[in-house]
């Protein structure tokens, strides 16, 4: 999950998504732009954790042959430059 967050709300001492990452939209900047922008880092982001993900089940796949180096690939959790 990535949180996307408007720059015009004041979140409280409780919310703890801002903790993890995410993004901000700014309804006073060029909305398309933005949106674009958004879209884009969220593409880059899926396609790396399917290269991940892909590279992980390599790894488990070749562990059960026998012919890995038995090292899998964990969760990793990212901060998210705000756009």
């Amino acid at each position: 999950m990535i949180s996307i967050w408007s720059a015009d709300v004041d979140y409280s001492v409780f919310d703890q998504s801002r903790d993890f990452g995410g993004l901000t939209i700014d309804r006073t900047k060029d909305m398309k732009a933005q949106v674009v922008s958004i879209a884009n880092h969220l593409a880059e982001r899926l396609a790396q954790d399917r290269a991940e993900a892909a590279a992980a089940a390599t790894v488990e796949s070749d562990d059960d042959t026998g012919t890995g180096n038995g090292q899998a690939v964990g969760n990793r959790s990212t901060t998210l430059d705000p756009v």
